[in-house]
């Protein structure tokens, strides 16, 4: 079975195995939007452990309807009272949507088989500062909830913060 050692790494995971939260909540009230890049470990890169946060990930890190439907439940039922939106250099997701589609209609699939939007970017602080508002504008997240944006060097491992002011 090609996911033999997929479950033999499991049984090492599993035999010390011990979870710090029991009900699901994030211990430090924040869920992490970011895309589903092989590069990003979000528990690497923001120094937190297992329990401590949501997870949401997606191709681009963007605020699709999926993902604010995933972060609605994060802050309402869930307890999450801070959202962290991180998008990346050198993103596969960049370009128009039309450009993303031509490369996947390169793979062999036809263009009607491709669903729009693919949510691509040109502009990677573009996109945070986008996504950013789409949330914070969002009806759906519970009240009071805070959104910060940063941006996520792959070469260097650092992450800026993109700043986006509230709107007046």
């Amino acid at each position: 079975m090609p996911y033999d050692d997929l479950l033999a790494a499991n049984e090492g995971y599993a035999a010390s195995f011990s979870s710090p939260v029991k009900n699901g909540r994030p211990v430090r009230k924040l869920a992490v939007l970011t895309c589903m890049d092989a590069r990003i470990v979000p528990h690497a890169l923001l120094g937190t452990r297992l329990g401590d946060m949501n997870v949401i990930r997606n191709g681009g890190a963007r605020a699709t309807p999926d993902a604010i439907r995933s972060l609605m439940l994060s802050t309402r039922l869930l307890g999450s009272r801070h959202i962290v939106v991180i998008h990346h250099t050198d993103c596969g997701n960049s370009g128009t949507d039309q450009e993303l589609r031509a490369k996947v209609v390169e793979t062999g699939l036809s263009e009607d088989d491709v669903p729009l939007p693919l949510f691509g970017n040109e502009d990677p602080e573009g996109a945070v500062f986008e996504d950013v508002r789409r949330l914070r504008d969002s009806h759906l997240l519970a009240d009071g909830v805070t959104v910060e944006g940063f941006l996520y060097d792959v070469d260097t491992g650092r992450l800026r913060h993109i700043e986006v002011a509230p709107e007046p």
